[in-house]
């Protein structure tokens, strides 16, 4: 499997049927793969499943291996139609580097592994979950997963610690052009492959390959020249180890609020970032320079320029009340609201506006200091996990009034 592209996809593909011989075999060698075929509604902005129910195996096995990277391999550049002929031909010759390089079988078993711990398999959730995995920071909590596992994949000790870092550190980099995480986020990552005999610069392309098909098989399209452009962007400042957070100023905490309204052509970013108070930005932005923040585009994106500052502020807020050490990385999990205000529905549409009356009575300075909100409800804040001390999870709580 870990030698040809087209053979992992057709391989994984059997899980669909997961008591046929073929599948056994599959989670024989690969047995957290299994994972990836538990039935699940459909994942957030994804494009539509395939129709059996299993958009986890429809990102990886159909789209990232079927099509994403296979397209890479035999120069189909249909596979990719958001890209220029230049880009796709830049993509396609770093993957040829990467797989000369002799890293395809490591960049195939980090591919398998990308999306395991988003499984929605009690069994495997909770098992994980004992042996204190965090599941809602899943990048990480995959290579947690897969740390023993990785010595049986028939790969050097390098090879296997580059495919573990390479999923530790997957799709930080989309984060980061969102707006929704530091560069000191792959701090981790660049530490990992100082430990390897492998070359950065080819590590790091290897990294930039296995983002652009995970990012491109969330959606047709999604990945464009401007995206693409991007990504590669990331990618050279990790190769220059420039990962430092920026200065904090208005101007940065602007940069990354336009990021997470997706680069809208408005002026309201701007406009809420300057309406704070000398005391409020530096309060906010210290501890945005360290958060690393989980669907926050998706959660906030529709919400009032104001609001979506709010609802940074409140998480600031609560990480400090739960005892979160914020001037150290730490991450902010919105899923759970994302999937409050996914869609277009009336009901959707109105508990947008609610949220943000709510938080527009409390002051950002109320926000960072912990204030709740209501009567229009209340955002609820709690550790993702009992044994780790760095992440919260989010989300909307409707009051009887709202």
């Amino acid at each position: 499997m870990l030698a040809d592209t087209r053979f992992c996809a057709a391989a994984l593909e059997l899980l669909r049927a997961p008591e046929s011989a073929g599948a056994r075999q599959v989670a024989a060698a690969f047995p957290e793969a299994v994972a990836l075929a538990y039935p699940a509604p459909p994942q957030l902005e994804h494009d539509a499943p395939a129709g059996d129910g299993r958009p986890l195996l429809d990102h990886i096995a159909t789209r990232l291996f079927g099509n994403k990277l296979a397209g890479l391999e035999h120069g189909n550049r249909d596979a990719w139609r958001g890209l220029s002929r230049d880009a796709f031909d830049a993509l396609a010759a770093t993957w040829v580097r990467v797989r000369d390089a002799g890293l395809g079988p490591t960049l195939r078993a980090a591919a398998i592994h990308l999306d395991v711990a988003k499984t929605a398999d009690p069994s495997l959730r909770a098992r994980w979950t004992a042996s204190g995995v965090q599941l809602d920071v899943h990048n990480e909590a995959a290579a947690a997963i897969l740390h023993a596992r990785s010595r049986e994949w028939q790969l050097d000790a390098d090879h296997a610690a580059l495919a573990l870092a390479w999923i530790g550190a997957h799709g930080l980099a989309g984060q980061h052009v969102r707006g929704e995480g530091p560069l000191a986020m792959f701090g981790p990552l660049l530490a990992a492959l100082r430990e390897t005999a492998i070359d950065t610069a080819i590590a790091l392309d290897g990294l930039h390959v296995l983002d652009a098909c995970d990012t491109a098989a969330v959606r047709e399209g999604l990945v464009d020249d401007v995206l693409y452009a991007k990504l590669a962007g990331v990618r050279d400042q990790l190769a220059r180890g420039a990962i430092a957070a920026p200065p904090i100023d208005r101007a940065s905490l602007a940069l990354r609020l336009r990021a997470l309204r997706g680069n809208r052509d408005d002026a309201s970013a701007d406009a809420a970032v300057a309406a704070l108070g000398d005391i409020e930005l530096a309060a906010l932005a210290a501890p945005l320079a360290t958060c690393q923040l989980w669907y926050c585009e998706a959660a906030t994106g529709k919400l009032s320029a104001s609001a979506q500052l709010g609802v940074l502020a409140a998480s600031v807020g609560a990480a400090r009340a739960i005892g979160i050490d914020i001037a150290q990385p730490w991450h902010a999990q919105l899923r759970p609201l994302a999937g409050r205000l996914a869609g277009d529905d009336a009901e959707t549409r109105y508990r947008l506006r609610l949220i943000e009356a709510a938080l527009a009575q409390r002051s950002i300075r109320e926000l960072i200091s912990g204030a709740q909100i209501g009567p229009l409800g209340a955002l609820s804040a709690k550790l993702a996990s009992n044994s780790h001390d760095d992440a919260i999870v989010l989300d909307y709580v409707d009051s009887a009034e709202s």
